[in-house]
């Protein structure tokens, strides 16, 4: 009896002390050091015909203060159309910080603030338009959480906000980030000057043992603005998609963590729904 109160004793303090959930489309909710090679394969329907996008996001960070953490972002990509030529490029770069406020107790508090330049793949009005429609099939393939990494004609200031529960295998996180995106570029292809994108989202996890977390998201994006593409698909205005899935936690020594995991995603309204869009994710983030 003696040592099964020691061993249940010794999993629940370990379980204490597991890592937060990491959430697959949301951003973590403090500044870390990090390398992160984030993974998707969509599949949706256009009459009848299958098409594909594969893309991978790398995402460096570095703390350089206790609270602070600049990072750089950016995906490769491809895309296999229903109809229409194949494409592949990379979408614009990201650069920005993380800052974490001092907070006390199980709370933890991110505030991003990031630029997305204008240097992606099919921009400009000579762009190639297989290339910017592969841009566009990418962003849903992110669950247009990332649009301004693929709207490739402007320049994109982002501020986001993040808030989480960390406790005792625990994770509940919410997120919201606004980006005002500039044409700078394209002018002659693309009409709307400027777009206010909104995206938020919430988190749960739980870590079943210390190394294994199961986790599930919900996430939404709106167009506060009313750009043309909108003006001619009313439904195009905002997206709500749903996923979950496994992560793993493995400690390699000192703060070094590998936390790889696979996940599972669905729209949930139109336009994705009425093409049965279906993502899978597999992340892979090392932090040190």
């Amino acid at each position: 009896m003696r040592s099964l109160l020691i061993l249940i004793a010794s999993a629940s303090i370990a379980h204490a002390d597991a890592p937060l959930s990491l959430a697959w489309n949301l951003r973590a909710p403090a500044p870390s050091s990090v390398v992160r090679f984030d993974n998707v394969a969509a599949t949706f329907v256009d009459k009848n015909v299958r098409g594909e996008t594969y893309a991978s996001t790398f995402t460096l960070a570095v703390k350089i203060l206790p609270h602070l953490a600049p990072l750089v972002r950016v995906t490769s990509f491809f895309n296999e159309p229903a109809s229409g030529p194949k494409a592949g490029g990379v979408s614009n770069p990201v650069v920005g910080f993380v800052f974490g406020p001092p907070v006390s107790g199980a709370l933890k508090v991110a505030v991003l603030g990031g630029l997305a330049l204008p240097l992606g793949s099919g921009g400009g009005n000579t762009g190639t338009p297989a290339r910017l429609a592969a841009e566009k099939a990418t962003a849903l393939a992110r669950s247009a959480m990332d649009n301004s990494m693929f709207a490739v004609n402007d320049l994109t200031p982002t501020l986001g906000f993040d808030i989480a529960y960390v406790d005792h295998g625990v994770t509940l996180q919410a997120e919201a980030t606004l980006f005002e995106l500039f044409r700078v570029r394209g002018e002659k292809v693309q009409p709307d000057e400027y777009k206010t994108n909104f995206t938020t989202g919430a988190h749960v996890g739980y870590f079943l043992v210390p190394w294994l977390c199961v986790s599930g998201e919900l996430r939404y994006q709106r167009y506060l603005t009313t750009p043309v593409a909108v003006e001619m698909n009313p439904a195009a205005r905002d997206n709500l998609t749903a996923g979950g899935g496994l992560r793993f936690a493995f400690k390699l020594g000192g703060h070094r963590l590998l936390r790889p995991g696979v996940s599972y995603s669905r729209a949930l309204d139109q336009p994705l729904a009425d093409r049965t869009y279906q993502i899978v994710q597999l992340d892979l983030p090392f932090s040190f």
